[in-house]
């Protein structure tokens, strides 16, 4: 049993403190941007791609040390140094704070943790093994990637269209066209640009 409870989490407009200016820092600040994070740093050093984030005012430079009071306020708190030891030190002044912390390679200070995804515009797919094998997540992401191409984005954001216009029909059965759709060839018509043969799959389904 795992102690982790999966859950999507809408950061949009959120204020998210990273503490750490390395590599592994970076790429969590790039995730949490790609997801409409507000995004504020503290570190001594930065790599080049950080440098540039806070010059184009994307990434808020707190301080070169860290401050309690930078934890002000904060929804989501990543200890990111190449310190464990004050990566400990930092989650637990979060957590004394209310903050949700995650601390990299240290799953057991974790209240979150970040899996390995794979994502198709509003389509989600997430892998964790709970921090016990980052190595198992990404390999499992890369045969999630190879099943689930581009052509799902466009799938699913047809399905929503239909979705949308059947309940505002108030249509008794949508069930049975999701799934007729669904067991159709639809992913491979739109994966092979085949329009008139994805227009015929939903008038069909339809019907």
């Amino acid at each position: 049993m795992s102690d982790f409870y999966p859950i999507i989490l809408r950061i949009k407009e959120k204020p998210v403190l990273v503490v750490g200016g390395g590599k592994v820092a970076e790429r969590k600040v790039e995730s949490l941007l790609n997801c409409g994070a507000k995004v504020f740093l503290i570190s001594k050093t930065l790599t080049q791609k950080l440098q540039h984030l806070i010059q184009q005012k994307k990434v808020v430079l707190l301080g070169q040390d860290f401050c309690e009071s930078y934890l002000t306020d904060k929804f989501l708190l990543i200890a990111a140094t190449d310190d464990p030891l004050f990566n400990k030190s930092v989650a637990q002044k979060g957590r004394q704070k209310g903050i949700l912390v995650n601390v990299v390679d240290q799953p057991d200070e974790c209240d979150f943790i970040v899996p390995s995804v794979v994502k198709r515009g509003d389509l989600i797919i997430a892998v964790s093994t709970s921090g016990k094998s980052p190595f198992i997540s990404r390999r499992i992401r890369e045969e999630l990637e190879s099943i689930y191409g581009p052509e799902y984005r466009i799938a699913l954001s047809i399905m929503s269209v239909i979705r949308q216009a059947l309940i505002r029909a108030g249509e008794q059965n949508k069930e049975e066209i999701y799934e007729k759709l669904y067991n159709s060839d639809i992913v491979n018509k739109i994966k092979a640009k085949d329009v008139e043969g994805v227009v015929k799959i939903i008038a069909e389904a339809l019907c």
